[in-house]
């Protein structure tokens, strides 16, 4: 379902708009609406200054489930009014929303993770930045004005700023240590995609934080998917740095207990994921969730292989197998071991064909990596996105027992 906007401009630019949001997938709802009825409000900059009897503060939705948004044209500069955030076009509303709704998932699934976990009397240790050794905080970009001013503040806050000036160097510092949070600065011309990915990718740096710094004005990179949050800069340097050290304390985006964090029945004692035990009753509870918010959820089951003699991976290596694969999916994904050879993924507000893309990438990051003895592994896979007609039994009952004739095999085409 496309996520839900309120827009607030003039009659003479809202067909334009409405245009706009839905190219980008969005769309407007009806010129009155509820806050409890939309998922993001972007208000035109041109209807403040329009003879438009308009309570800016009376608009903005007092809640923190809705992205609000202020449209200023790349002429104009402002500051940045209590409550929403400067966005310079159409095109980048939809990316910080989309951003915005990422953020969401994790901070959800996060709560929802705890409480499946208390169901289960399993006792779980919460991550938090301040446990990092280091104190210290990397930031990717040129260190000027903006750099100089937040080191200062960090630095008030017991966090040392340090600056890399170039992907090399970050990779150095990525393997010396693991910093409380990475600042990457980005632009429509810059975006270091294969170091964001590089992070993503490695179980140490998964968690951390990763900010994405952009002056409003600037038109953002196509794709910001490995990032925990973008903070866009106004005239307000206070408010920006707010916004940082929420992202940094993770009381933003808080990081949802990890399986190797928790202790038994949640977590499966062979391969270290989560439990078959676990996972059934959380997806239950993703079913629950995700009907709620009217999101998408989509199940994956793998069958790990040997990729040069397409038998079953052997026992000893499925631990290794397992870490593997939890490195490479999101932070609101889990994955779980559901019998002796098979594990499920679970993506909550995730559509099927994301899910296969995700499993996709997955899919070549294993074929592409190495286990103990030098074995390459691969696996099978099947994906099972929720039906409205299901009930959470069914649905749980399909993913867990179907069998293994009807499973697809995916062959990654690695160069």
């Amino acid at each position: 379902m496309a996520p839900i906007i309120g827009l607030i401009t003039q009659d003479s630019r809202r067909e334009g708009l409405v245009h706009d949001l839905g190219n980008h997938g969005l769309q407007v709802a009806p010129v009155r609406f509820a806050s409890s009825e939309i998922d993001g409000l972007l208000i035109d900059a041109q209807a403040l200054r329009s003879e438009i009897d308009l309570d800016l503060a009376a608009q903005i939705p007092n809640t923190s489930d809705v992205f609000s948004a202020l449209l200023l044209s790349q002429s104009e500069r402002g500051n940045e009014p209590d409550g929403l955030t400067l966005t310079p076009s159409v095109k980048a509303f939809a990316q910080q929303l989309k951003i915005f709704q990422r953020q969401q998932d994790v901070i959800l699934e996060s709560k929802l993770r705890l409480s499946t976990l208390k169901t289960l009397n399993a006792e779980a240790q919460q991550s938090h930045w301040a446990e990092h050794e280091s104190k210290t905080v990397l930031f990717y970009g040129e260190p000027g004005p903006f750099y100089l001013k937040l080191k200062d503040e960090l630095g008030r806050k017991g966090l040392r700023v340090s600056a890399v000036l170039s992907e090399r160097t970050a990779f150095e510092s990525f393997r010396n240590f693991v910093p409380s949070a990475f600042i990457v600065t980005v632009s429509e011309a810059f975006c270091p995609y294969e170091l964001l990915d590089h992070v993503h990718g490695r179980p140490d740096l998964k968690h951390m934080p990763v900010i994405a710094i952009s002056d409003f004005q600037e038109r953002l990179p196509d794709n910001l998917e490995h990032v925990t949050g973008l903070v866009r800069q106004g005239d307000n340097f206070q408010r920006t740095i707010r916004s940082i050290e929420n992202l940094i304390d993770n009381s933003s985006a808080p990081t949802p207990v990890t399986a190797k964090k928790c202790a038994f029945p949640a977590r499966d004692k062979y391969s270290g994921t989560f439990s078959a035990q676990f996972a059934e009753r959380h997806i239950m509870a993703q079913i629950d969730l995700m009907r709620r918010r009217k999101r998408p959820l989509c199940v994956a089951r793998i069958s790990p292989i040997n990729l040069e003699s397409r038998e079953p991976l052997s026992a000893d290596l499925l631990p290794q197998f397992g870490s593997l694969i939890d490195s490479v999916i999101r932070r609101q994904d889990i994955v779980a071991r559901l019998d002796w050879n098979d594990f499920l993924i679970s993506m909550p507000a995730t559509s099927e064909v994301q899910a296969r893309e995700a499993i996709e990438r997955a899919l070549r990051i294993v074929e592409m990596s190495s286990l103990s003895g030098g074995v390459t592994a691969s696996f099978r896979t099947q994906t099972f996105d929720l039906k409205e007609f299901q009930s959470p039994q069914q649905f749980w009952s399909l993913v867990s027992k179907i069998s293994t004739q009807k499973r697809s095999v995916h062959q990654a085409n690695v160069a």
